[in-house]
């Protein structure tokens, strides 16, 4: 075998730096540099190299193709880092410090796939996991990171020794000599052991983390688990050699001990998913390196020390890579590191060996690798001599060979075996210009990459050489497999090296013989094996004397030494030049077995195959039984047919030969030479005489119900010929397709069609492989899966829905995104949304900031345009809504110096009225647009601002109010609201948002609504990868921005709420003066501040019971704690005590007298005592400054502590009914009583009372009028206009507001009509009284009481009818709306935001969310919507406005979305929802069996809560059915509610409904088109009217195509009009796949005499469906793939034409007919084919491909059973005559003679026995 020279090789980066004439400047310092000394890195900084496979074929194990083998280098000099993909320059780098190294790596990269045409929030589909490639270089001190898809990032690296690709993640090789760190560390007395040596780096956002040892890796479930104590790699002695698993799955390490000389082999193990720094919540998002955590403390000189980790203790948490000792060996001590060289390569199996090259011994061990999944087994294998070795992947496509230069300066290639392969080196020194030749001047060889290495000459010269040994052809590669099941193992590599060696060897060795293609020459090579004495039989074709007496040119030599020209195969070229109909003589194998001779002369080998030869034809034969099911690889059966006919006619077996005669597809007649082997002593089993035909097996399993023998398979024939060896060398699998389709017909006969889909599953059988199968094999297949498609089983995986075209049900299974067979946008009548005008044009070119900034509205829009899309009612919310609502002012005067325009005194108070309303706009607009935005990475998100601008009419201009008409206290918490909304506005899904990305968005000077966005990324959890450093930072700014502390006190535990984070305590906690130690210096902290970080710890602790937390809140109710700020006047007590409250209730939450580890604290006793006042006890809150004070001298004051102590009494309560408890909250029952209560208290009180009964609470006017005290109703009833019971009217309002406040509560996000209709008719009685004017100060406070009341009826009917756009609730809100009622201003600043935030609810997420009713839900709008409103928006002494969005917490993604699984678009559908019978539903029907009741709705919509729903139904007749068993199913049910999406699949033939909703439109209600116009041309207009017409119902680019070129063609009238009709068939029965059947049908009923193989096909289609309708006529008729009519016309037409009387009735001509009778009587008297000279005359008109497929179709056995039959029939016929006692009838002995062979032959059928009978008689 010879290599080939490529040219002279010199690295790429060399030659560009040379001719770019780069400055290689820094050359003169680098001897001052730091690292000169260090012997581990480059010395001298001297030019390195390294060469790289491709990305494609690195990460691929398919065999490389010539498209992608190149190599990638990377070149590193000083400062520069040149990248070349293929000698083309990809990128170069330049640094400020020189480069230690470059390598390349891989890192796991999460990805999201947008679906197209989609702007729904969850219009993404979910992370998916991939393994990235990057450009890693390594700088003193810190590494930089490039991928190719433009994303870098930068992080420092201790000093490291060399770094290496590890198969995720690099790992570093520290030194501790140059490591300062790392040295003082060693020398700390309290460090018990050295720092590591190796590190790990598996994400570049991550922390860099040790490496340990332990004593056992195993996998668990993929899991990664090890046993035995975790101690770091520590041995500063032991250096790197060889690291595996970058390219390929070789996880191992090799080391070696430089002191003890010591060899090393571990296994390592990566743990992934491991806990990752800075990856929180939104692992999915790489942000640029100049934006992640790790680069700003890298880029901050100041920052902790990276190797800071070191001094902590390691822990499984610090660790993410594990090494496992295999094997250690001893070393000489003296040895050098450079001596050493390790490498991974393969033996013949396929198992693996390590090979380790001693330089200084010129010695190359093996060892060989048994690995399982949990063991590795290392052992020696051999040792060989060589100067040196390397891996190369030459003869095997993805396994390695090993390439090794001997002493004497040959070349030899180890592939697996323990004999060589010889490579010489060409004699000519094309590229040195010099007499003296390569031979002998090979000294080294270096850098292999995939086939090519580098040789180093004698003279320092080194060329790039190739040894691409590997097999090209499919055929030849599929002939060695089979092979190897054939023959015993020493005779199977030694044939593998004779043929390589002939393949690839010297032109000139084999002058004599020819080399050709490689298929061949793999003839060639095994006829060689097939002479016993060639030599004595050696002679020359005609051809081959005419052709050796060219090779005596020396020019003609050299040019056919070529391999281009060597693989031409001249005699095909030849014989395609001949007329069709002249008879073809195929003389290809006579030539080739002659050189086989010759070959085997030059060889002179001993032994040969003749022993075998039966096991090679059987095992080459089942080779072309599997090349027979697969459609594409059938072309191979033409050349593989004559060798299989050279090997039968050699051993004899006729019946092979007359089974190859049948199934010669070409009609060329073979020429076989002469030569016959003596097989009598050959030992086989004679079974096997018969050849194996798989359609024959296929068809008699079909037509046999009982169990029937196996097809045979390769891997028996070991077994069947007595092989002596039985070890098998198998190269890849072979006839597996053969194995598989075996073993789905017998799953799909004997067990039916499900059992064969799972079958299929568990092969790996996929809906491709189905289409490689020819049609008639592939029909039974498709009929199963057609047949499961309907209705498959709900615990099928999701491989098994994909394969019977469910992959709506495939990806609700998984849960993960299925990539459709055809994917288009669109589908169907729906087009492209085009601008309306100019105006829409010019907005879709304008800058982001442009656009946004000024339309904060719903950005995804997809899912409310199909909930909202026939009314405007979503749009005028946005309108009432918008930020940039400008005030207009028409009654303008002039100010006292005359100028116009200017806003006079008297139009003051109707402008502060629209502010306030604008002011109080973006709460609501915040719920609004909740979660309808995803962000742009590299952008910074826009807050829209609060406008304050006054249209002045009718001049028409606008002013802009000025500092002097408001303070800036008043704008204060607007844009702090206007910040929530914005932040609001992004998706929780979002990976955009982490750290770097909030720190973009942070301005120069902290605002307030930079704050508010930043509570609003809290309440979506985003602030959970907000680095604990950047909270600090923010914290700790001075001077202190209040706003923005608010936002993080509460945004951050809002993130991390119910998770009791100790960190988060503490940043919290520092806040809050009753958490500090005892004599801790206060704080500067307002009481606003801690107010918010009171409520914060409630969050952070929720449900959570902490002890020592409860006690503090209980005793913060007292509000003694609270330190006020030095420059504030307004006192907060009120606001602390109630937000001390609700974190009390929070951390509580509806644990009632069963909160664990709080009975002793006596909580209810406490809470009484706040809320109806009295002395004070001792408090079991141990602080010392609570609420009561250390003894509690003095009364407590109940107007502080009633409101937080009632709230926090009802949260810890919260539906535990607990009667006692609820009485205890009294409501006063005497006018007496009623004077100690303030009015407001009662709304309260009654709301604590019902949180805590909440099963008592009903929705009818009734129960909230029960209420209410019968003293009060009495005096209402008597006296209701006396201004003198103005406090009994505020009481009974307050305590009307609390009962409706609970019933808002209770049925919130129900969409119950009852509740709304109750909750309405109290919102218009107070509206009513609210337009009312008020004399006198008690009306006047009565009116204010009737505000607040109208405030708590809009948000509680809001909350009902949360997300629905109620129309009957939105005309009210709207007129709630104006700031004036009846021209009177009367609305406030809360209750603008009381009516916004209605607003918003009543639209929840543009219509895409509703709320829970969970006890997290309660608490978080009780504390969102306590009624307690703000007067103006500088008021937070009672209630802090920041509390008003919590109610994020309570928001629930109820709102089901139907999506088509290949459009992934948003659709219109009906559903059927089953509820419990406990959900009280008007409309529902009841479900028949059972007390679940039945509701009808229209999807997008939103469902019950999801305690209520049993199951999820579509079942139309548009798309595929779909059941969710939500209730039994509970991994199912917990992934649909975190994203209620269902994919659904469309049916052929049908539109959607939002497309055609009256289903005017499918396919069943049109005329198909059937032909073009007959005026047009075929290139005009209406030309392809049907394929407009069919790409309206399906994308399929299959069914396009067809319906383009076939159902449209103007050349074929007939065919057009079949097409058609198959066409309209397949889209009305949605079975495209019948497509392809119906042509091939069509094609064979053209011209009867066709394939044999065709004929087979059909033969088993016509067995199917007769088996079929005996089975199961009904399914067959209205299921069936192929019409029943088509298939009876078919098999009338084909029993006609190859009827016996007459024979081949369609043959027009009698001399044709007499041919035909002539060669079959010819065939039945000599039981064979006509020879070639015989068939002369017959062939030119292919009678005998007539004649093989009556034979075929007439199923004729072979002429062995044809023989035996006819010896029987003449054996009882001579019988029959002998004997007297039966009657001379002719018919009669006919029967009798017929039932006898019956009998003697079980296997045939009636037919073929009389089919026989009557051609032999």
């Amino acid at each position: 075998m010879e290599l080939r020279v490529l040219g002279k090789f010199s690295p790429f980066g060399e030659t560009f730096i040379h001719h770019n004439n780069i400055d290689d400047s820094g050359q003169a310092s680098r001897a001052e540099s730091r690292l000169q000394s260090n012997h581990h890195i480059r010395p001298s900084f001297e030019p390195t190299y390294q060469l790289y496979p491709s990305q494609n074929n690195a990460q691929t194990n398919k065999p490389k193709n010539q498209s992608s083998d190149f190599e990638e280098e990377l070149y590193v000099k000083d400062k520069l880092v040149v990248w070349s993909r293929g000698n083309l320059l990809k990128k170069s780098f330049k640094f400020e410090s020189p480069v230690i190294q470059a390598l390349f790596v891989w890192f796991e990269n999460y990805t999201q796939t947008p679906q197209q045409n989609s702007l729904d929030t969850n219009s993404y589909i979910n992370n998916v996991l991939i393994r990235e490639r990057c450009l890693c270089i390594i700088l003193h001190n810190s590494a930089k990171v490039y991928f190719e898809n433009g994303d870098s990032h930068a992080f420092r690296i201790p000093s490291i020794q060399r770094a290496w690709a590890l198969e995720l993640g690099i790992l570093f090789e520290c030194f501790l000599e140059d490591n300062p760190c790392l040295s003082e560390s060693m020398q700390d007395d309290s460090i018990p052991t050295p720092p590591p040596t190796l590190l790990s780096l598996l994400d570049p956002l991550a922390e860099i983390k040790a490496v340990s040892i332990v004593d056992k890796i195993l996998y668990n479930n993929e899991e990664l688990v090890f046993l035995g104590p975790m101690n770091p790699f520590t041995n500063a002695d032991e250096e790197l050699i060889f690291v595996g698993g970058a390219t390929t799955n070789d996880p191992l390490i090799f080391t070696y001990n430089r002191q003890t000389g010591r060899q090393y082999l571990y296994r390592y193990g990566i743990k992934r998913g491991s806990n990752i720094i800075g990856e929180m919540e939104n692992p999915g998002r790489r942000s640029s390196g100049l934006k992640s955590d790790l680069v700003d403390r890298f880029l901050h000189p100041d920052s902790q020390n990276f190797l800071s980790y070191e001094r902590r203790d390691f822990s499984e948490a610090s660790v993410e890579v594990y090494l496992e000792l295999l094997w250690s060996e001893n070393y000489h001590p003296s040895g050098s590191i450079n001596d050493l060289s390790a490498f991974i390569a393969h033996e013949s199996n396929g198992g693996k060996v390590f090979g380790i090259f001693t330089r200084s011994t010129e010695t190359l061990t093996l060892l060989d690798i048994l690995q399982e999944r949990d063991q590795h087994r290392i052992s020696f294998k051999s040792q060989f001599s060589a100067l040196a070795a390397m891996s190369i992947s030459s003869t095997r496509p993805n396994l390695l060979d090993i390439l090794m230069l001997k002493k004497d300066g040959t070349l030899e290639l180890w592939i697996g075996s323990d004999k060589f392969l010889p490579i010489t080196v060409p004699n000519e020194d094309f590229f040195c210009m010099k007499e003296e030749s390569l031979v002998n001047r090979v000294i080294d060889i270096k850098d292999c990459v995939q086939h090519r290495v580098n040789i180093v000459l004698s003279d320092d010269m080194v060329l790039r050489t190739s040894l691409n040994f590997i097999l090209s052809s499919t055929l030849v590669r599929s002939c060695m497999g089979s092979l190897s099941f054939a023959i015993p193992v020493s005779e199977y590599l030694e044939f593998k090296l004779r043929f390589l060696q002939y393949t690839f060897g010297n032109a000139n060795k084999y002058m004599e013989i020819p080399q050709a293609s490689e298929w061949e020459n793999f003839i060639v090579t095994l006829l060689s094996f097939c002479h016993t004495n060639p030599s004595n039989d050696v002679s020359m074709s005609d051809d081959d004397q005419n052709t050796s007496i060219l090779y005596n040119d020396d020019d003609w030599n050299a040019l056919l030494s070529i391999p281009h020209h060597r693989k031409i195969d001249l005699n095909n070229i030849y014989q395609s030049l001949e007329p069709t109909n002249a008879h073809v003589m195929d003389n290809s194998i006579i030539n080739n077995y002659e050189k086989s001779k010759r070959l085997a002369v030059l060889f002179s080998f001993e032994r040969n195959f003749q022993a075998y030869l039966p096991s090679i034809l059987y095992a080459l034969h089942l080779l072309y039984e599997d090349l027979k099911l697969n459609v594409i690889l059938q072309k191979y059966m033409q050349y593989h047919l004559p060798l299989l006919m050279q090997l039968a006619s050699l051993l004899g077996w006729e019946s092979y030969l007359d089974y190859y005669t049948r199934h010669n597809i070409t009609g060329k007649s073979l020429k076989l030479t002469k030569d016959t082997i003596n097989t009598e002593e050959i030992e086989y089993n004679k079974s096997i005489l018969s050849p194996p035909n798989i359609y024959q097996w296929i068809l008699y399993r079909l037509r046999t119900k009982g169990v029937i023998t196996q097809f045979p398979s390769v891997h028996d024939i070991g077994l069947l010929f007595n092989i002596p060896c039985p070890e098998i060398i198998r190269d890849f699998d072979c006839c597996t397709r053969t194995l598989k389709v075996c073993g789905f017909c017998n799953e799909l006969f004997a067990v039916g069609p499900a059992s064969m889909i799972l079958k299929m599953v568990q092969e790996g059988f996929k809906l491709k492989d189905v289409d490689a199968l020819p049609f008639g094999i592939a029909l039974p297949l498709r009929e199963a899966i057609r047949k499961c498609r309907m209705r498959p089983p709900n615990d099928w995986p999701g491989d098994a829905y994909i394969l019977i075209g469910r992959e709506d049900l495939a990806e609700l299974i998984s849960g993960n995104p299925i990539a459709t067979t055809y994917f288009h946008s669109r589908r169907g009548l729906k087009l492209d949304r085009k601008p309306d005008d100019i105006h829409s044009i010019c907005q879709s070119v304008t800058p982001f900031e442009a656009s946004t900034s000024n339309n904060p509205e719903i950005s995804n829009h997809e899912i409310s345009d199909l909930r909202f899309d026939r009314d405007r009612r979503l749009v005028e919310v946005q309108r009432l809504l918008h930020p940039s609502n400008i005030i207009k002012l028409s009654s303008v005067g002039s100010d006292q110096n005359g100028n116009e325009g200017d806003i006079s005194g008297r139009n003051l108070e109707w402008i502060s009225a629209h502010c306030m309303k604008n002011f109080a706009q973006p709460v609501g607009r915040g719920i609004l647009t909740y979660g309808t935005t995803i962000p742009i990475a590299t952008e910074v998100f826009p807050i829209p601002g609060i406008c304050t601008s006054v249209r002045i009419l009718p001049s028409n201009t606008v002013r802009v109010l000025d500092r002097g008409l408001r303070s800036q206290e008043i704008i204060d918490w607007p844009e702090f609201h206007d910040g929530v909304a914005a932040g609001l506005r992004i998706t929780r899904e979002s990976t955009e948002v982490d750290g770097s990305w909030i720190a973009l968005n942070k301005p120069k000077e902290l605002s307030n609504g930079h704050a508010g966005f930043l509570l609003g990324l809290g309440l979506n959890g985003h602030l959970r990868s907000l680095g604990a450093w950047r909270a600090v930072d923010y914290l700790m700014k001075t001077p202190k921005h209040d706003m923005t502390s608010i936002a993080l006190v509460i945004g951050i535990p809002a993130s991390y709420c119910e998770t009791m984070d100790t960190q988060i305590t503490k940043l919290v906690g520092v806040h809050v003066p009753a958490l500090l130690p005892p004599n801790s210096t206060s704080l500067n902290v307002s009481s606003l501040i801690q107010t918010a970080a009171v409520l914060g710890i409630g969050l952070l602790f929720l449900g959570t019971c902490h002890r020592r937390m409860a006690q503090v809140m209980l005793g913060e109710i007292g509000g003694k704690s609270l330190m006020a700020a030095e420059n504030t006047e307004i006192d907060y007590r009120e606001g602390y005590s109630l937000a001390a409250g609700f974190a009390l209730g929070f951390i509580t939450l509806g644990r009632g007298h069963n909160a664990p580890g709080l009975a002793d604290l006596d909580i209810f006793k406490e809470l009484r005592l706040l809320i109806t006042g009295g002395k004070g006890k001792n408090s079991s809150a141990p602080s010392q400054s609570s609420g009561f004070g250390g003894s509690r001298p003095g009364d407590i004051n109940v107007n502080t502590t009633s409101l937080g102590a009632t709230i926090a009494l009802g949260l810890m309560f919260l539906k535990t009914n607990n009667e006692s408890v609820a009485d205890k909250i009294t409501i006063p029952k005497t006018a007496y009583f009623l004077d100690f209560v303030r009015p407001d208290f009662l709304a309260v009180r009654i709301l604590s009372k019902n949180l805590i009964m909440w099963d008592s609470i009903e929705c009818n006017v009734a129960w909230v009028e029960n209420h209410i005290p019968a003293f009060i109703k009495e005096k209402l009833e008597k006296n209701p206009d006396d201004d003198n019971i103005e406090s009994i009217k505020q009481s009974y309002y307050y305590i009307l507001a609390g009962a409706c406040f609970s019933i808002g509560l209770k049925y919130a996000g129900s969409v119950d009509e009852v509740a709304l209709h109750c909750l309405l008719h109290y919102l218009d009685f107070f509206m009513a009284r609210a337009s009312a004017r008020a004399t006198s100060f008690d009306q006047r406070i009565t009116h204010q009481t009737v505000k607040t009341c109208v405030n708590v009826l809009t948000t509680s009917a809001g909350i009902v009818m949360a997300g629905t756009g109620n129309l009957e609730l939105l005309r009210r809100l709207r007129k709630l709306h104006r700031p004036e009622i009846n021209h009177v201003i009367s609305r406030n600043y809360g209750s603008h935001m009381a009516t916004s935030m209605a607003l918003g609810f009543l639209f929840l997420g543009g219509g895409t969310f509703t709320l829970s009713t969970s006890n997290k839900a309660i608490a978080a709008l009780v504390c969102s919507l306590f009624p307690r409103w703000p007067t103006d928006p500088t008021d937070n002494r009672t209630h802090m406005q920041a509390f008003r969005h919590l109610w994020v917490l309570a928001l629930e993604p109820r709102c089901l979305v139907v999506r088509d699984v290949e459009t992934r678009e948003a659709c219109h559908m009906p559903v059927k929802v089953i509820i419990r019978g406990t959900e009280e539903s008007n409309d529902a029907q009841i479900a028949p069996g059972s007390s679940n009741k039945i509701e009808q709705m229209v999807a997008p919509c939103l469902l019950p809560e999801a305690k209520f729903v049993e199951r999820i139904e579509i079942d139309t007749p548009r798309y595929w059915p779909i059941s969710l068993d939500l209730r039994n199913n509970r991994t199912l049910a917990n992934r649909f509610w975190q994203n209620p999406i269902i994919y659904v699949k469309r049916k052929m033939g049908h539109l959607s409904y939002l497309e055609d909703p009256q289903s005017i439109w499918s396919l069943n209600s049109r005329l198909f088109p059937r032909k073009t116009p007959s005026n047009q041309s075929t290139g005009g207009q209406h030309s392809s009217n049907k394929w407009e017409f069919v790409k309206v119902f399906s994308s399929d680019p299959q069914v396009l195509a067809f319906a383009r070129h076939f159902c449209e063609n103007e050349m074929d009238r007939d065919l057009a009009t079949f097409c058609t009709g198959v066409l309209q068939e397949c889209l009305n029965s949605d079975k495209p796949e019948a497509i392809q059947i119906y042509l091939a049908l069509y094609q064979s009923q053209q011209n009867l005499n066709m394939n044999v193989l065709l004929l087979w096909n059909i033969k088993i289609l016509l067995a199917y469906y007769e088996h079929a309708v005996i089975s199961c006529p009904d399914a067959t008729q209205n299921h069936a793939l192929i019409q029943n009519a088509f298939v009876t016309s078919i098999r009338q037409n084909m029993n006609k034409f190859f009827s016996l009387s007459p024979p081949l009735t369609t043959i027009s001509s009698e001399s044709e007919q007499s041919q035909f009778a002539r060669a079959l009587q010819y065939y039945f008297t000599n039981l064979k084919f006509p020879s070639a000279e015989e068939s002369e005359d017959m062939n030119a008109n292919g009678l005998l491909i007539q004649l093989a497929n009556f034979l075929v179709y007439n199923d004729v056995p072979d002429p062995k059973t044809i023989r035996n039959i006819s010896s029987c029939m003449q054996s009882l016929r001579a019988n029959f005559a002998q004997d007297t006692n039966v009657i001379d009838d002719s018919g009669l002995v006919n029967d009798h003679v017929l039932n006898v062979l019956l009998a003697f032959s079980p296997h045939l059928t009636k037919k073929i026995i009389q089919t026989i009978v009557k051609m032999l008689s």
